[in-house]
């Protein structure tokens, strides 16, 4: 399911016949089409029907629904529409010190649906990994 992407190139050392050079090495980032991602999630149980039922309780909240939201949301009369929240986060492999102290970083962005019933969205598989760079 996920779409390697190159997001450009780094010099690497490699050793050439006794002897290192410089040479390209491309990075990729990894992308997981939010599409497939969110259809494979929705047709598990009965979640699009519990999440739509809670959407519907949500809209009578005037404390939680804000006027930019219903504005977009009429734009969409025909469609469901879902809100996302995007966050990113860096995090480094083998290394148990933190997330600056070497070269092997990382950054992932990751997609949560929060408007989803409170019972689904505390748990931490329903916090979706959409680019792993």
């Amino acid at each position: 399911m996920p779409e390697s992407i190159k997001i450009g190139e780094r010099l690497e050392y490699k050793n050439i016949d006794g002897s290192n050079h410089l040479v390209p090495v491309n990075i990729f980032a990894e992308k997981i089409p939010l599409a497939q991602l969110l259809k494979v999630f929705f047709q598990s149980s009965d979640i699009l029907k519990e999440t739509l039922e809670f959407m519907r309780l949500l809209e009578c909240e005037i404390n939680i629904i804000s006027t930019l939201w219903k504005k977009q949301r009429s734009l969409f009369t025909e469609k469901i529409v879902f809100p996302l929240f995007l966050f990113f986060d860096e995090f480094e492999t083998n290394n148990p010190l933190g997330s600056h102290k070497g070269i092997n970083k990382c950054g992932a962005v990751y997609i949560n649906l929060p408007n989803i019933p409170p019972q689904y969205k505390s748990k931490l598989e329903n916090i979706f990994l959409y680019y792993d760079v």
